[in-house]
């Protein structure tokens, strides 16, 4: 290993655009090729944060599927504006009670709760919106919509399961989930990088390609 690049991502509230860099490391040496821990500091902005993970050998060939992990910042009230989209992701563990609670505290924001067999989509103007479900594997999407500006709390828990009425559905206000209108995740396209450095010394020449060596016991 030569460099690595990672680059934070943030929803942009965009279905065009989706992914928005909120930081980029810049190419930075790797040190003596060893496994490294890297400390990095994430954004305040709540909701789902992607962090890709590039990485070129010392001729400044960079890998072609880099590293992607998310994760959630949540602290405290959050504030929500006017048709403003807050989300969340989430990997349960398969056949485990989950429950999503919106606590409103001002204004009137909206949960909406999408993933497999579990779709919650209430609309209604509770103080408390509140769904459990159990997870059949893979990422679930939570939601929270500014149906008008607000402010809102956010907890998921394990608990028990609530089963839904028949009559809640997609539409109660003519809102689509977010998952069917942006991009699951953000691509290697959407890092722009700039060209590694080459840290092969100045006496490389043309491009270098690294390879094993394998000596035959004789």
């Amino acid at each position: 290993m030569g460099t690595y690049y990672l680059v934070e991502y943030v929803y942009s509230n965009n279905p065009l655009d989706p992914w928005r860099v909120v930081q980029r490391s810049g190419w930075q040496a790797y040190g003596n090729g060893a496994k490294a821990d890297v400390a990095w500091q994430l954004t305040a902005d709540p909701g789902v944060h992607y962090l890709q993970a590039f990485v070129a050998d010392k001729a400044g060939n960079v890998v072609t599927a880099p590293g992607l992990e998310f994760l959630n910042v949540q602290s405290g009230a959050v504030s929500v504006a006017q048709d403003e989209v807050k989300i969340y992701r989430i990997t349960p563990d398969a056949d485990a009670p989950v429950t999503v609670r919106l606590e409103v505290l001002s204004g009137n924001p909206d949960l909406y709760v999408f993933g497999e067999n579990a779709i919650f989509a209430d609309g209604l103007d509770t103080a408390v919106e509140e769904f459990s479900f159990t997870a059949d594997g893979g990422i679930y999407q939570i939601e929270v919509e500014g149906y008008q500006s607000g402010s809102y709390r956010l907890e998921v828990s394990g608990g028990g399961v609530r089963a839904l009425p028949d009559s809640v559905g997609l539409d109660a206000r003519r809102r689509r989930s977010i998952i069917t209108l942006s991009a699951y995740a953000p691509t290697t396209e959407d890092a722009e990088l700039p060209v590694p450095p080459a840290v092969t010394g100045p006496a490389a020449i043309g491009r270098v390609m690294y390879l094993p060596y394998i000596e035959a016991a004789e």
